[in-house]
């Protein structure tokens, strides 16, 4: 087996150079299907908590307690809106970039002088 994919790429490198680009092509095509496979899996797997919430949350909406459900929902929005209205703050908010010059605790009047080296 280790031969043959051996032989085979010997034949792609002494090919032409449409024949490299087309299997570069294909082997950048089945590697990105590889690790978009790969990343559904992993959500598949790891993002049931919040399937089984979202669930939990409706049956919970049809249930007897709906006004558990109704304030869980009323501070999510509660927390959405706080968000939104941080970043339109944020986002609205004038930049000032100030540079006070008097603050500064440089002095250079003690600096021993550096002789110029010549560059060869």
């Amino acid at each position: 087996m280790r031969k043959r994919i051996k032989q085979f790429t010997e034949q792609i490198r002494k090919s032409d150079e449409t024949t490299k680009r087309t299997w570069s092509l294909f082997f950048s095509a089945v590697a990105t299907l590889a690790i978009l496979g790969l990343w559904g899996a992993y959500a598949s797997l790891f993002s049931g908590g919040a399937k089984s919430a979202v669930v939990q949350l409706a049956v919970n909406s049809e249930a007897k307690n709906q006004s558990a459900s109704q304030e869980q929902v009323a501070n999510i929005n509660k927390t959405f809106g706080n968000l939104i209205g941080d970043i339109k703050g944020a986002t609205g908010a004038r930049r000032n970039l100030r540079i006070d010059l008097r603050d500064r605790n440089f002095i250079d009047d003690d600096l021993e002088p550096i002789p110029p080296t010549p560059l060869p």
